[in-house]
């Protein structure tokens, strides 16, 4: 939504989780603490505007320059970000639905070795070093096509989608605008089983003048409960996709017995075998990202005031 606002704003993504932060740079990057702005939403100061429901938001406006955020003060000094959610008009109840549904997939897979292809490369390189090949012509042409991590780790047709339903209206004296809101986003990394999240969110915003319009009472108030589990994003040493691109397709994802495969030598059975000294030391990175990488956040937000 702030995308394109104004110019020279920039917005990245912490990462492709869903449901992750953003970082926004109004005014470059700042020297003291964090280089943030300062979110104002109706007038309320808060930390980040994940619990929003974009639908509800009426206008933003970004303030950058010294003198118009200059009544924030020093909080204002990384410029300042303004959200107005919609409000009610006088008028009967207007009922509205709005809705979204999406599929995501990555544009593009890297091209992955497959298992011949594999052995083939491992045994020119230990000739070239002065060794024997690893593997006979008849092993590799029982090998077969092998394990192609990166198909594994991704999830074709992740689903992401919307819906919210809103009621607006008034009088002379009274105005109201409520909403009920639904998001949710699988992850293309994993799937929905390890990477997902939701938003559950209820607004309502309502004004009265009292007293022949000597007196005026009005809320905004915002309920959001946000339900996150994603795998750990890592880094560029330790990340699930730099196992998927490291680990060779030799080695299998389950065992004879269903179970995922792992570095634990002992206790699998492949193809009739006690494991293959080629394995030894890979790591399954499917089964370490779904047991060592997981992590679940449950939010409760309520944001508001009463004038």
């Amino acid at each position: 939504a702030l995308q394109g606002q104004t110019p020279g704003v920039q917005i990245t993504t912490m990462s492709g989780q869903p449901g992750d932060g953003f970082k926004v740079l109004v005014r470059g990057v700042g020297t003291i603490h964090n280089s943030a702005p300062l979110y104002i939403v109706d007038g309320v100061q808060v930390s980040d505007i994940d619990h929003i429901n974009n639908s509800d938001i009426e206008s933003i406006d970004i303030l950058k320059d010294g003198a118009s955020a200059a009544i924030y003060g020093s909080q204002g000094a990384n410029g300042v970000v303004l959200i107005t959610t919609k409000g009610g008009t006088k008028g009967g109840a207007r009922i509205s639905f709005d809705a979204y549904y999406g599929i995501q997939n990555i544009a593009r897979k890297p091209p992955m070795l497959n298992a011949k292809q594999y052995a083939m490369i491992m045994n020119e390189q230990n000739i070239n070093s002065g060794g024997m090949p690893y593997f006979t012509n008849e092993e590799i042409v029982a090998l077969g096509s092998g394990t192609n991590w990166t198909n594994e780790m991704f999830d074709n047709g992740a689903p992401t989608q919307s819906y919210t339903l809103s009621a607006t209206g008034g009088s002379d004296m009274s105005v109201y605008s409520m909403s009920l809101g639904y998001t949710s986003q699988a992850g293309v990394v994993a799937g929905s089983d390890y990477s997902n999240y939701e938003r559950f969110s209820f607004r309502i915003n309502t004004e009265h003048n009292l007293y022949k319009n000597i007196v005026k009472v009005g809320q905004h108030a915002t309920f959001t409960y946000v339900k996150n589990r994603g795998i750990d994003t890592g880094n560029q040493y330790n990340n699930s996709l730099r196992g998927a691109l490291n680990t060779s397709p030799l080695l299998p994802m389950y065992d004879d017995n269903g179970q995922f495969v792992n570095t634990d030598i002992s206790t699998h059975q492949i193809n009739g075998q006690t494991w293959n000294t080629w394995y030894n030391g890979e790591s399954n990175p499917y089964a370490q990202m779904v047991y060592t990488n997981q992590n679940r956040t449950a939010t409760q937000k309520l944001v508001g005031d009463v004038y």
